[in-house]
């Protein structure tokens, strides 16, 4: 009697705890059918181990949440299909065109499915991966087939997935539909690339920071790229897009490629994105169509702040030579941008601070070029943003006097105090880890995993809230050790700024 009373009170309290909570599902097990996208849904056959999704547009994923114990419900956003065993074989239909990770995640498409053996991609995929060195399929069968590998790249199916090993002179695959997102992030050790006729699109961070690379063949059947996805490639001198289907230049695309000097786009191009083209000394663009035509081009002039080095500021200065079929719009001021530039540095005493709850003020000093340090009073005057007690960035606004004229604002950012994991325990295929409750100025956690000690191809989960003290994190390979970290975030207008990494923890799976 009083165990069927000890059970009864024990449903009860597991009602009332969870009574408010808006959970959809308790599932370590893939659904048989479901939506994973606003026009997108999935089917699995669990006899057969296939997954399908069909419809148009994006899919975002599919949200799982795990009941770890009574009153602790840790919710993972993996929204990608990741960490199913029971996965053998994925087929996208026609229709999907991108696969996005989830919106709190890094994490790429269908990784640690350790039984995917077979993918097949549409022809309508034009985006699928992760950011930031995340790829898709990683940590699966499909991946550990060597087959799938040339010359140190990993495909799937259609696309290159990923890059990080490729040296030299890169040509990808002739049957290579589109480059993944983070593909060849941030690898120094590829010098040129050459894209293959048949291949329309390239992901987001696709060849992104590749400090050495110094040439891209682009084909003429490349009509998409994603945002960001050739920035801050410092070796760029000279970009031919010519011949390409490609209708905007996008937000980052070519963002701080510091030594572009120029740059060819079709007719087909209608518009250039927020910080499409900068932090350069463009001096020529060549485009396809005429005068009249460059003139309906839409040109952002939104930069983040960085307004000197847009390219709306090259067009309305007249310092870049516009070059139409019909002629050259010449530029009458060639260094006007890099003299804007040259004149002067601002720097911060400090740009960032750890939140204490105290109002910080940074020092500003101007220098010219010759060395010579201006006077704040005399020749400038600082004004700062209000607020600058809390997390956030923060504007610093110099406004110049005397025989100096013109402002300009630079920034800095107070971010949350760290916190520290207070222990780390096994679990089957997983750790779970502990840590200190940090509830000011703080709406969540970041906890970060790797094989590596130094964090290569590491994973990354958010937790929201910041009452949270520990999370579980599954689906790993079994007896393998894994270095583990953590930080805070807080959520500010939409972004997250985050504290620095806590001391390295070290946990051996069961």
């Amino acid at each position: 009697m009083k165990k069927v009373v000890s059970i009864i009170l024990s449903v009860t309290m597991l009602l009332s705890i969870t009574a408010g909570l808006n959970i959809t599902a308790f599932a370590d097990e893939l659904p048989a059918s479901g939506k994973c996208g606003e026009n997108a849904t999935f089917t699995f056959d669990k006899d057969t181990g296939t997954l399908v999704i069909s419809g148009q547009g994006d899919v975002t994923g599919v949200k799982r949440f795990v009941m770890e114990s009574v009153g602790e419900v840790v919710y993972y956003d993996f929204s990608d299909f990741s960490g199913y065993s029971e996965i053998k074989s994925v087929i996208i239909n026609e229709g999907i065109t991108r696969i996005l990770p989830g919106e709190d995640m890094w994490c790429p498409s269908f990784s640690y499915n350790e039984n995917l053996a077979s993918i097949s991609l549409p022809d309508s995929l034009l985006e699928i991966g992760g950011q930031e060195g995340y790829f898709s399929f990683d940590d699966t069968a499909y991946y550990n087939d060597k087959t799938h590998w040339d010359s140190n790249i990993f495909y799937a199916d259609t696309f290159l997935i990923n890059a990080q090993d490729a040296v030299g002179d890169v040509t990808v695959k002739s049957d290579t539909k589109g480059i993944g997102n983070s593909a060849f992030y941030m690898n120094n050790k590829i010098t040129s690339i050459v894209l293959p006729e048949g291949l329309k699109s390239l992901g987001f961070y696709s060849i992104r920071e590749c400090d050495n690379l110094k040439s891209i063949n682009f084909p003429s059947t490349l009509e998409y790229s994603a945002e960001w996805s050739l920035a801050w490639n410092p070796s760029l001198t000279d970009v031919d897009l010519s011949k390409t289907k490609l209708t905007e230049i996008p937000t980052g695309m070519f963002w701080a490629c510091e030594n572009l000097k120029s740059i060819h786009v079709p007719a087909s191009v209608t518009s250039f994105g927020d910080n499409a083209i900068g932090s350069c000394y463009l001096s020529d663009i060549y485009y396809g169509g005429t005068k009249s035509e460059w003139s309906k081009v839409k040109i952002s002039n939104q930069n983040d702040g960085y307004d000197t080095y847009a390219l709306s500021t090259y067009i309305a200065k007249k310092a870049v030579n516009i070059h139409c079929s019909d002629g050259t719009i010449e530029a009458e001021n060639p260094d006007a941008v890099k003299d804007d530039e040259s004149e002067y540095s601002i720097k911060l005493s400090k740009h960032s601070y750890v939140y204490n709850g105290k109002t910080r003020k940074p020092g500003v000093t101007v220098t010219l070029n010759d060395g010579t340090v201006l006077k704040e009073g005399e020749d400038y005057t600082v004004s700062y943003a209000k607020g600058r007690k809390y997390v956030g960035k923060y504007k610093v606004k110099v406004t110049f006097k005397g025989e100096y004229t013109g402002s300009e604002t630079v920034y800095f950012t107070i971010k949350p105090a760290g916190t520290s994991i207070s222990g780390v325990s096994r679990l089957k295929k997983g750790f779970k880890v502990r840590w200190k409750k940090k509830t000011t100025q703080v709406t969540g956690y970041q906890i970060q995993y790797s094989r590596k000690k130094n964090f290569a191809s590491a994973k990354t989960v958010t937790v929201k809230g910041a009452k949270k003290t520990s999370t579980s994190v599954r689906k790993l390979a079994k007896k393998k050790y894994y270095y583990v970290r953590i930080r805070t975030y807080k959520s500010v207008n939409g972004k997250k700024i985050c504290s620095s990494w806590s001391k390295v923890k070290k946990v051996k799976t069961k």
